[in-house]
Order: C-alpha cells, then sequence, then structure tokens
C-alpha cells in the first residue's frame, strides 16, 4: 500500500523523493478534475440543444476592491506565508505527518510578515491602477458550465463537511474517545453523508442562481459515479480502512507470502493468535466476520484477498524488518471492497455515458444514477466492515439503509416524472 506518493515514486520507480503529498488525497484531487471536465461537456451539451439556457449578469469593471476585501487578503496571505516559510526550514516534519503540520501553530513569523505584506501590497497595488478609471456595470453572458468551479467547490467542501460528520455520527464512540482526532482527521469520511450534504447545498445555489436543478443534475450524474470510482481507488491504495470482511480461504504464510488455507484454519489458528487484535477492533471475537470464497483463477489471488500492508491506519499487526512511518498490515487477508467498487462504478459510469442522452425526460436520468448508486452500495455492503444500526428487529449498516432509500427515491423518481412528462404532452 502507498500511504504517501513517495512510497509510489519508490516502489514503481526506484525514487526516494520525500514529498507531503498524501495517495489518497491526491487521488481524490484527480477524481474532483475529472469530475469537472464530465460535467462541464454535459452542460455544453445541454446548452446546444437548448435545455439550459445562458444568463446575462451584471459584472463590474474597474472597481476598486474593499477594505474587506483588503483586510482579507492580507490575513490570508499572511497565514499561508506563516505557513510555507515554516514548511521550507523544516520540511521534514511537514513530509512525516503534513495533516500535524498544517493543524498546528507551528510556522514562521518572518513568513507571516512577509505574507502580510505581500496580501496587502497586491490589492493596494490593483487599486492604485485603477485610480484614473471610472467603475462600469456591464452585462456579459455567463453558461451553464461556468458555474462549475463554484459547484465544484461547493461539493467538496459541503462534501468533506457531510462525510465527516456521517461518519462521526456511525462512529460515535471513536468521537467521544478522542474528539479532536474524530473531528480533524483526514481519514474517516462517509461517501454518502458527503453526496447528501454537497447535493443540497448545490442545490440552494442553483436555485440561486437560476439554473434548471434537474438539467444540472443530470449533467453532473456521471460525473458523480466517476468521481466515486475514481476515489475508491484512493481508498484501495492507501489502505484507508475501507475494506471488506475476512477471506478465510486465504492466509499470510510466515514470509508474508498469501496461501490457500482450509476452512477451518482461520477459526483455529489466526483468530487464536490474533486475539487481542481482532478483540479490541471487532469489540469481541463474537463479532469477526468471515466468508471462506476462492476467487476464479483467471483473477490473482490479492483481486479476492488483501491484507493491506503498509496502511495509513496503522491497522493490524507490526510487519517484521519495516521501518518507517506505517509499517502494519492486517493479520489475515480480507475482501478488498475499495477495489471492488473503483471496478463497478467506473463500468456504471461508462453505462450512465453510452446512455444519457436516451433520457429526455429532466431528471429521471439523475433518478436512474440513484437507483445504480444505490444497489452497487447496497451489495459490496453485505462483504464490508461497518458499523451497524439496530432498526426494527434487523442491523443494518447506515450505507444499507441510505442505499435501500436511494434505490426507492430513484424508482420514484423516475415514475413520476415520466407520469408527469406523458400527462402535460397529453
Amino acid at each position: 500500500m502507498y500511504a504517501t506518493f513517495s512510497d509510489l515514486l519508490r516502489d514503481l520507480f526506484g525514487l526516494n523523493i520525500p514529498l507531503p503529498i498524501q495517495t489518497f488525497g491526491l487521488v481524490m484531487a484527480i477524481a474532483f478534475a475529472a469530475a469537472y471536465v464530465v460535467s462541464v461537456s454535459e452542460l455544453k451539451r445541454k446548452e446546444s440543444i437548448g435545455y439550459l439556457k445562458k444568463n446575462r449578469i451584471k459584472v463590474w469593471i474597474n472597481k476598486k476592491s474593499s477594505n474587506m476585501e483588503l483586510l482579507v487578503s492580507t490575513v490570508l496571505s499572511a497565514l499561508v506565508g506563516y505557513k510555507f516559510l515554516a514548511a521550507i526550514f523544516d520540511y521534514s516534519s511537514l513530509v512525516e505527518n503534513p495533516q500535524k503540520f498544517l493543524l498546528s501553530t507551528n510556522g514562521s513569523l518572518l513568513g507571516l510578515i512577509l505574507g502580510a505584506a505581500y496580501g496587502y501590497y497586491s490589492i493596494y497595488s490593483s487599486n492604485k491602477k485603477l485610480e484614473w478609471k471610472t467603475p462600469e456595470l456591464i452585462q456579459k453572458d455567463f453558461h451553464p458550465y461556468q458555474h462549475m468551479w463554484n459547484v465544484l467547490f461547493i461539493a467538496a467542501v459541503a462534501g468533506i463537511l457531510g462525510a465527516k460528520i456521517f461518519h462521526n455520527l456511525e462512529n460515535i464512540d471513536e468521537l467521544i474517545n478522542n474528539p479532536i482526532e474524530a473531528i480533524f482527521s483526514f481519514s474517516g469520511l462517509t461517501f454518502y453523508g458527503g453526496l447528501i450534504v454537497a447535493a443540497l447545498s448545490i442545490f440552494y445555489y442553483a436555485n440561486k442562481k437560476g439554473l434548471s436543478i434537474l438539467h444540472l443534475c443530470d449533467a453532473t450524474a456521471p460525473a458523480l459515479m466517476l468521481a466515486y470510482g475514481i476515489g475508491r481507488i484512493g481508498c484501495h491504495l492507501s489502505g484507508d480502512g475501507d475494506w471488506g470482511i475476512v477471506n478465510s480461504a486465504y492466509s499470510l504464510n510466515e514470509n508474508g507470502t498469501m496461501i490457500h488455507a482450509d476452512n477451518n484454519y482461520f477459526q483455529t489458528h489466526v483468530l487464536s493468535n490474533f486475539a487481542e487484535y481482532y478483540s479490541q477492533e471487532f469489540n469481541g471475537l463474537i463479532n469477526v466476520q468471515s466468508i471462506y470464497f476462492k476467487g476464479w483463477g483467471f483473477l490473482p489471488n490479492w483481486f479476492w484477498a488483501f491484507n493491506y500492508h503498509n496502511n495509513v491506519l496503522n491497522a493490524g499487526i507490526s510487519i517484521p524488518n519495516c521501518f518507517g512511518a506505517h509499517c502494519y498490515m492486517l493479520p489475515n487477508p480480507v475482501f478488498p471492497t475499495a477495489l471492488y467498487e473503483a471496478v463497478a462504478c467506473i463500468l456504471l459510469f461508462s453505462l450512465l455515458w453510452v446512455l444519457r442522452k436516451r433520457f429526455t425526460t429532466a431528471g429521471v436520468f439523475f433518478f436512474f444514477y440513484l437507483v445504480l448508486n444505490g444497489l452497487e452500495r447496497f451489495f459490496i455492503e453485505k462483504i464490508r466492515v461497518n458499523e451497524t444500526i439496530t432498526f426494527f428487529g434487523f442491523q443494518p449498516s447506515q450505507a444499507e439503509i441510505i442505499s435501500t432509500v436511494f434505490i426507492l427515491l430513484g424508482l420514484v423518481g423516475m415514475w413520476y416524472l415520466r407520469r408527469k412528462s406523458r400527462t402535460i404532452k397529453k
């Protein structure tokens, strides 16, 4: 596994370049970029066939920045300078733990002063150039796809907040035991929480800007599926805990090589030898789930069972003769569910991309996406490690409940919009 981008470079190319880049964060950035490209393409297509229209907006030109903008620029530049200069002089601490370094109070006073001076001067000099020009309010065309930078920013901020909130609600014990770590840690994100909060925030923005919410949803549906699939690649590569239950058909020998195991090996050997880890991780050995499944031979063993060595969470047992920040692996291989979701969602994105032009009723395509999304997540939860909730005698996970709601909402939404469309045509 590759907790950092440097680990990936070292393993693939033999390059030892210390970089403060987390693998999961890098892949998430790629996911957002891919979502932006796909969404812009769809919005342009919808505008070209008349589903969406450009707006005329009023824009000031030759207008000086306000005192508040001057203050904000100065403060933000000061904060960047405070951390940036400190990162240069203490680069090893930044590389060792970027999250801890960025959230700490460590910084450079000189960087603070230089940053503040730059922020102030950049606005001040810009205002001086406009001193002899007359401010003018003009109208310009603003196309639907030009909203995507704002939509992407809203989705990123609201999505991370929502993912964090839902994760902490799902793991309330972790929040109580260590609230600072639970709130500010970059790990521990629940996709559905991010999707729900981001969607509500974007709906508000679209309504405020006069965008067709249904067409916007349709345009972003393939992008959401693609971004989720790419994001799951980051989960798998970094080993962030989004893995499945134990596949007891496989085990590790003394050399750490994966081998086939008999039906009782996990229960009689692995579970007893690592009872302390499993008991602590699953709140008792009785809660440890496993399935005996030998995968199809035309795919490698690691597709069916993976031990997530060098995972970013430092979960599991220590790896012999390993030195560094991430030297842990799981005692027994598990189903790599993040990998399965990556493959499934990229295939589903391909399906959505092929079918997108066949959906002519606004909103139906997005509800179709909800059905596919819900089905994918509902079934993957069957072999995934997750906290469960007691609900009317059942014990589903939070994701199972939400995915079921998505499936039902998608089916009802498709039926309602199609019925409404037929009624209007009559």
